[in-house]
């Protein structure tokens, strides 16, 4: 898996949709929390690159319900690094949604707040989820006024 998360920026746009299928199986994957903490990771990568923005995009709607399916599960069994690669996959799931799509933001919200109150001693984990915290919460207001939610981040937060 740690291969296929460094070659994910050189495989086509077909090949990708196929590694998306086989990744996403595995977020269901209780058992073994590192396959499922990379195989967010592969999906991450993907999120990063134009050719994997593409695939996601067309997939959303089975990408937003995996999500959810899993939802229950993560927050239970899932080890904190799968957690935090949850939580990046969330951000670039909720960068990627339409107005229409909005629906996904109340019905993952309580995961990234229980998320931020994890206790980690580091700092940057911490501003991570926040972050994310921030990212969802804004979206559903992002498309109506853009100008003003362009200006804040979290940056302005008080460390």
């Amino acid at each position: 898996m740690d291969l296929t998360d460094i070659m994910v920026l050189y495989v086509d746009g077909p090949s990708i949709g196929c590694l998306y299928e086989v990744v996403v199986s595995m977020f269901a994957n209780d058992a073994d929390g590192a396959h499922q903490k990379k195989a967010y990771k592969v999906v991450n990568s993907m999120a990063e690159t134009e050719t994997g923005r593409v695939a996601l995009k067309s997939s959303l709607e089975e990408l937003m319900r995996n999500i959810l399916d899993t939802t229950a599960a993560a927050t239970a069994t899932a080890t904190a690094t799968a957690k935090r690669a949850r939580l990046s996959l969330i951000s670039h799931v909720v960068s990627l949604m339409d107005p229409a799509e909005l629906y996904f933001v109340p019905s993952i919200l309580s995961e990234v707040i229980v998320a931020t109150k994890e206790v980690n001693e580091l700092h940057w984990a911490t501003r991570r989820r926040l972050e994310v915290l921030f990212r969802v919460s804004a979206s559903a207001t992002w498309k109506e006024h853009p100008a003003k939610l362009r200006s804040r981040s979290v940056n302005t937060l008080a460390w």
